[in-house]
């Protein structure tokens, strides 16, 4: 099984946070035949979203090294797959448009 994992939840896995315990029990009972797919954008985020909770005080940046850490020696683990078209997203009032540039 394919089970693709936005970097909301690839932060559970490293930080207990609510819906860590589900996402986790989930990844239990399907991990013999679990493939995990994250995309390339994902250590970006991870790390930025995990910088920003040092930045107020959240966690500690010691932690948030250690993270970062088993995040890198995790990495081959997961499937990446490269995003290959930009968006481009326009907000307008009652009105949403989303442009994609091959």
């Amino acid at each position: 099984m394919n089970f693709f994992l936005d970097t909301n939840a690839v932060i559970k896995i490293y930080h207990e946070e609510t819906g860590t315990k589900v996402l986790s029990a989930f990844l239990k009972r399907y991990a013999p035949n679990l493939i995990l797919t994250i995309s390339d954008l994902t250590p970006i985020e991870f790390r930025s979203s995990f910088l920003r909770l040092a930045r107020t005080g959240e966690a500690d940046l010691i932690m948030v090294h250690e993270i970062f850490r088993h995040f890198d020696a995790d990495i081959t683990r997961f499937n990446i797959i490269k995003i290959e078209h930009w968006m481009h997203f326009s907000f307008q009032p009652h009105c949403f448009h989303i442009k994609s540039f091959a």
